[in-house]
């Protein structure tokens, strides 16, 4: 296990003991995340909050069902608030695989003409960013209307600023 000292988003110190199931990178950050002893479930932190750290020696197993994945968070889970059903497409042809490493497996997937997917998400303006992002690959909002309008309006305020 490790125990450390841990500086929250908002600047809170925190003391925290954590048996570790699984360490991964987000945007350019690492998370580690597995059962905090101090809440008693399995928590995620970015590891630059980490302040001072120790490990405790002693052995621990992973539980065999733990799934990093359903620990994985996208930009737009990281607001306050009521989470609203977002649905984005991609191109047909688009393979499953990129799908897959996009959404992270999240959500409901299916494919008809199109890849559409449907996920819950905190904050339209920062789905509408992560849909900017992956526009490459050919991502692209369908609902809600306020999505779309996020979507443009992002567009909109990148073409202005560098007219």
């Amino acid at each position: 296990g490790l125990r450390f000292d841990y500086e929250d988003a908002q600047g809170r110190p925190s003391k925290r003991s954590v048996c570790i199931y699984g360490i991964f990178d987000r945007d350019g950050h690492g998370y580690f995340c597995g059962l905090d002893d101090t809440r008693g479930a399995v928590r995620t932190f970015r590891i630059d909050r980490v302040r001072r750290a120790r490990a405790t020696g002693g052995e621990y197993e992973v539980p065999a069902d733990f799934d990093l994945r359903d620990y994985l968070f996208l930009d737009f889970d990281l607001a306050a608030g009521e989470t609203v059903a977002a649905t984005f497409s991609f191109p047909g042809d688009t393979p499953r695989g990129l799908v897959d490493a996009i959404t992270l497996g999240r959500g409901d997937i299916r494919h008809e003409d199109t890849w559409l997917w449907t996920v819950p998400v905190r904050s339209i303006d920062a789905a509408a960013a992560f849909c900017l992002r992956h526009a490459v690959e050919g991502m692209r909002p369908v609902a809600p209307e306020a999505l779309i309008d996020a979507w443009n309006g992002s567009i909109e305020g990148t073409v202005t600023a560098h007219v």
